[in-house]
This record gives structure tokens, C-alpha cells and sequence, in this order.
């Protein structure tokens, strides 16, 4: 999947810092101070503003792209059971509420990220979702001059909103779905482990 943005960490704030270059097992450090840009008058409120909202957004970026990947953890076991119980009649309610919910999961997912992105040409094509917004946001607001506009601020608002819909959703699936798709296999009894025993033939 390819995302339209930069996944590079962002600008810092002037203030005094570290750096250290290790090679071979030596390390060579040294203090430096990293001051502003003499033309921006920005108060220390103001840089410690946009640190903070750089860091909020890089973090509800992670968040969405980790909850992406578990839920498709989730998808990953439903079809490996499906696969394994396709051939049991007393199990199609199972296999069919469990293609249910990866239609849930793959609906949900459509408004996070567009997994047919594999380019930067891609995008012309596809239309980017939330996480490329995530992206976009940052990529306005890491500049030399801290000030936050409003409208980078109701983006935000708009972005963070969005996300924290698609997060009550998730939990739907989680706490509803999922929940009744664990309890119908132990109300079926199914087991761990699944053997074809029609198929499988044992060799002395």
C-alpha cells in the first residue's frame, strides 16, 4: 500500500540538544543549540503548540494503522476457519457469520486507507482516505513558523472526529460481532484443531 505523504519524523523546537554518531562500538557526542528563524516572531506557547500537535497527530496516525492491522489479524483467522469448516453443513452459520463481519471490517477499513494505492500515480486513480489526511495535516504545520493557523485546527477537528467515528465503529465489531461470532463456535463445540477425516489417509 502507498501513502501519499511522509512518514519522516517532524521539525523540533529551538531549545539545546544531543547528538551522538556510534560506529564500531564508539560513540562521539556533542551539545549544540537549535535556533529560530530570526524573521518569526513566535512566542515559546506557540512552539510548544505545535509540538504538541505534531506529536498528537503522528500518534492518532500509528493508532489508525495499528487498529487496520489487527482487524485484518481478525479477517486473516475468520478465513483460515472458514476454509477449514467449508465443508461441514453443521458449521455454515459459523462461515457465513464470519463472512459477514469481514464485510463489516473491509467496509470499515475503506474510509481509513486505500489499500489499491501502490504508487504516488495511484492517487489520480483512488481517492485518499483518512490516513493521508493524518499526512497532510502534519506536513502543513511542520514549518520554521510554529503558529498554528484555524485552519489547520478545524482540519484537525474534522480528521480527529472522522477517526473517532470509525473507532466507535470498530468497537461495534469488536464488542458486538466478534463477541457473538466466539460464542456460536463454543455453542457449536467446534475444535481447535480440524482433520478432514475423509481425506486424510494414514500410511503404516
Amino acid at each position: 500500500m502507498f501513502v501519499y505523504g511522509s512518514y519522516d519524523g517532524h521539525r523540533v523546537a529551538p531549545g539545546k540538544y544531543k547528538a551522538r554518531v556510534s560506529y564500531k562500538g564508539q560513540t562521539s557526542e556533542t551539545d549544540f543549540d537549535l535556533i529560530p528563524d530570526p524573521h518569526v516572531k513566535a512566542t515559546a506557547a506557540e512552539w510548544a503548540a505545535q509540538q504538541e500537535f505534531l506529536n498528537r497527530t503522528a500518534r492518532e496516525f500509528e493508532e489508525l494503522h495499528k487498529s487496520v492491522n489487527n482487524m485484518r489479524q481478525v479477517k486473516k483467522q475468520i478465513n483460515t476457519y472458514n476454509e477449514s469448516l467449508k465443508s461441514d453443513p453443521t458449521s455454515k452459520e459459523i462461515v457465513d457469520f464470519g463472512k459477514d463481519i469481514n464485510k463489516k471490517i473491509d467496509s470499515w477499513e475503506s474510509n481509513l486507507i486505500e489499500p489499491r494505492s501502490k504508487n504516488f500515480q495511484d492517487v489520480i486513480n483512488w481517492k485518499n482516505q483518512l490516513n493521508s489526511e493524518y499526512l497532510q495535516l502534519r506536513s502543513v504545520v511542520d514549518t520554521h513558523d510554529p503558529r498554528l493557523t484555524k485552519g489547520a485546527q478545524e482540519r484537525y477537528n474534522d480528521v480527529q472526529s472522522q477517526w473517532n467515528m470509525s473507532k466507535q465503529q470498530m468497537n461495534v465489531i469488536i464488542e458486538k460481532d466478534i463477541a457473538e461470532y466466539n460464542q456460536k463456535f463454543k455453542d457449536k463445540n467446534v475444535p481447535a484443531l480440524i482433520v478432514d477425516k475423509k481425506e486424510t489417509v494414514i500410511n503404516n
